[in-house]
């Protein structure tokens, strides 16, 4: 729903000619579960961050991975896939966000983003997210926190599901190989 409003916003104001309602944009990005604890105050600051927003054409790379980059970004329109190693991994979109491992790690990236449409991004780079508020700052880093650990979560569950799968599966083996079926 939000990458919705988005786009009809960008659509019908012009967001990169500069003629964006900002208060309506701010209202909209108060919809992202990143951005839900911050005021009309919060928003103004965001909005007013140098090179905010960046538009990423279908097979633009958001991230490469290896690269030492310090942005992180939040995907506000379009959809990418990740991929690590080559592999595709996950699937991004609105309001999903990402490049928050190399921006609090500052270390290469672990993955390749790559837009799989036209990607809308509000990008926070070390120096624009260094110049918020503290306020504004931690409410973030406190969301970025709690997706982290949702993925570990999520990553744990398959990791034991996937154990408990070829335990079963090896027991079986066990099983037809001590009657002979196989």
């Amino acid at each position: 729903m939000v990458h919705c409003v988005i786009a009809a916003l960008i659509d019908d104001n012009h967001l990169f000619g500069k003629s964006m309602d900002q208060k309506k944009l701010a209202e909209t990005l108060r919809k992202i579960p990143l951005f839900a604890e911050l005021d009309d105050s919060d928003f103004k600051v965001i909005l007013q961050m140098e090179r905010a927003f960046e538009l990423y054409a279908p097979g633009d790379a958001i991230v490469r991975e290896g690269d030492k980059t310090t942005s992180f970004f939040v995907i506000l329109q379009g959809s990418a896939h990740v991929y690590k190693s080559g592999e595709v991994v996950a699937r991004v979109n609105p309001p999903d966000f990402l490049g928050e491992t190399g921006f609090i790690l500052n270390e290469p990236r672990i993955a390749t983003v790559q837009a799989d449409t036209q990607v809308l991004t509000l990008t926070f780079t070390r120096e624009n997210f260094t110049a918020l508020p503290a306020k504004v700052r931690e409410a973030i880093k406190d969301k970025i926190i709690k997706g982290l650990i949702t993925r570990l979560s999520d990553v744990n569950a398959k990791v034991i599901e996937l154990k408990n799968s070829r335990e079963f599966n090896d027991g079986l083996v066990s099983q037809h190989t001590r009657s002979g079926c196989l």
